[in-house]
């Protein structure tokens, strides 16, 4: 059984009640001190957690503004501007995935970290895939009636795939929120 910072106090505390013969009045007070210092668990664990969150959004905000270069890129359609967005959306996906697979999951929570893996996973994935098509019939000159419904089937799949990857990363953050006793923030930057 894996204990908690909260249940490694709990513990601790009630070891120590058990190995001492206390009248009533003082397990009264030694069980104040429990529900006090089980507060206090919880606040160094929430603390734990914010960070955890932070770090994870600071990778992901990186990832959204390459991914906002990449998109202006394939709005210009030039050729050069668009392989040099992909590689910089590559190396930050990849940095994100990596920076986060390092990441320890806290005890109040174990879902939060797979699925930022998943998360960066997907856009690593996209990259060497979805996105290079993408590149290729934004940067050519004229595409065929056939590249063109190709090309459409290609976003309608990509938008499918992109908004299900963020959202299942939205659901785990909010219970990883709720789990480990923190609200989010919307930050407008």
């Amino acid at each position: 059984m894996k204990y908690s910072p909260k249940s490694k106090c709990a513990i601790y505390l009630y070891d120590t009640i058990q190995s001492h013969n206390f009248s009533h009045m003082r397990v009264f007070v030694i069980f104040i001190m429990i529900a006090v210092s089980m507060a206090g668990c919880q606040k160094i664990n929430s603390k734990a957690s914010v960070k955890i969150n932070d770090s994870v959004i600071v990778h992901q905000k990186k990832l959204m503004a390459t991914l906002e270069t990449f998109v202006q890129a394939l709005e210009s359609k030039d050729r050069i501007a668009i392989e040099e967005s992909l590689a910089n959306l590559e190396a930050t996906a990849n940095n994100g995935l990596e920076a986060v697979k390092t990441m320890e999951s806290p005890n109040c929570d174990d879902q939060f970290i797979p699925a930022s893996i998943a998360l960066f996973a997907y856009y690593k994935n996209a990259v060497s895939s979805d996105y290079q098509t993408l590149g290729y019939y934004y940067g050519i000159d004229s595409i065929s009636y056939e590249q063109y419904d190709s090309l459409q089937i290609l976003i309608d799949h990509f938008k499918t795939d992109q908004k299900a990857a963020n959202e299942s990363f939205l659901e785990a953050q909010k219970q990883f929120a709720d789990h480990c006793d923190f609200k989010l923030v919307k930050h407008e930057d």
